[in-house]
């Protein structure tokens, strides 16, 4: 029951970038990250395996997961570098510069952004490239035994601390992830006896507990962000939250007023906001200044008439193009 929490950290994402509601969207990029580090170990586990067939399907797969609609947001952003030009486009969001070197066309091309290079046709591909780290990773085994996973997130939390004191990057680089993906692979191995820890013996959580724990994200980034000077630490303190919600919605079949298959519809929304939020937003912002509207991103008044228009271009490439590429993944998974 992860598809309706997935869309919700989409959206505070789009808070971030769009909105300019600080540090949202950075915890939300740890909780895409420990979600990816859960589901990409259980389904090496339990789906495709270790054999060289199963590492094969499993790569293919991911390739189909990322690269289709990925590449459609680089086409849709270079329409737009046609329509409104660089020096608007750049203006609008400064790592969005059309590339001038094959290094830069391969880079935007292939998704490798390991120094958040500043020629982005879509800006938030540096997480993707992370992304695509790990799961290469976990198809080699470094999440293949709980032994293996547990040393992979001691050595994860060793650099965060060293990282602290020497002012290393602690959010974009894969060092820096190394951390929730960890944590999320390990949640895979202990997930039975931390539910049973923290609940009992309860065969079904009480339905309020995914929106008990939504609040507390919400007043612990709030909190953080009234501490300005300690926000560090609450970045951390949500790591944690995202990881007593990861443990709670594993444990769902179906929520209140959400049944499981309403939870996947609400989920497939996700990749395409997170992907296009930027270029949707742009279009909006031309229509409202062409209206008179004197308004610059980031903006709350964007960001609100934003979303309808990223969920209904959402809803559109889920018809058009995710349904069908799942169609094809689900029989590279029936050949296993």
């Amino acid at each position: 029951m992860f598809g309706f929490y997935r869309t919700f950290l989409a959206l505070m994402v789009v808070a971030l970038h769009i909105g300019g509601i600080p540090w949202l969207g950075n915890y939300a990029v740890y909780g895409f990250y420990m979600l990816s580090g859960y589901l990409m170990t259980m389904i090496m586990q339990r789906t495709y395996g270790y054999s060289l067939q199963g590492v094969t399907a499993y790569l293919f797969n991911r390739f189909l997961r990322i690269y289709p609609l990925y590449w459609l947001s680089i086409g849709l952003s270079l329409l737009l570098f046609v329509w409104l030009g660089e020096s608007y486009m750049s203006a609008y969001h400064k790592e969005m510069i059309f590339p001038q070197t094959w290094q830069d066309i391969v880079k935007n091309v292939f998704l490798l952004f390991p120094n958040l290079e500043t020629a982005r046709l879509t800006p938030p591909a540096w997480a993707l490239t992370v992304e695509l780290c790990f799961y290469v990773l976990i198809a080699l085994g470094l999440s293949k035994h709980v032994k293996i996973t547990l040393f992979w997130l001691g050595v994860s939390v060793v650099y965060h601390i060293v990282a602290q004191f020497l002012g290393w990057d602690r959010y974009f680089s894969v060092f820096a992830a190394s951390l929730p993906f960890a944590l999320g692979s390990v949640l895979y191995f202990y997930r039975n006896d931390l539910l049973q820890k923290l609940f009992g013996k309860q065969e079904t959580l009480a339905g309020y507990l995914p929106v008990l724990i939504l609040f507390l994200m919400f007043i612990n980034w709030y909190v953080g962000y009234l501490l300005t000077r300690s926000h560090e630490l609450f970045f951390y303190t949500n790591i944690l939250l995202c990881a007593l919600m990861l443990l709670v919605l594993s444990n769902y079949k179906s929520l209140p007023l959400l049944s499981k298959k309403a939870d996947s519809s609400w989920g497939d929304f996700s990749y395409p906001i997170y992907l296009m939020h930027y270029q949707v937003a742009l279009v909006v912002l031309v229509v409202l200044q062409a209206w008179g509207i004197d308004i610059q991103r980031p903006d709350i008044l964007l960001m609100w008439v934003t979303i309808p228009f990223v969920f209904l271009a959402a809803w559109l490439l889920v018809i058009a193009i995710e349904r069908p590429i799942e169609q094809l993944r689900a029989k590279v998974k029936e050949k296993l």
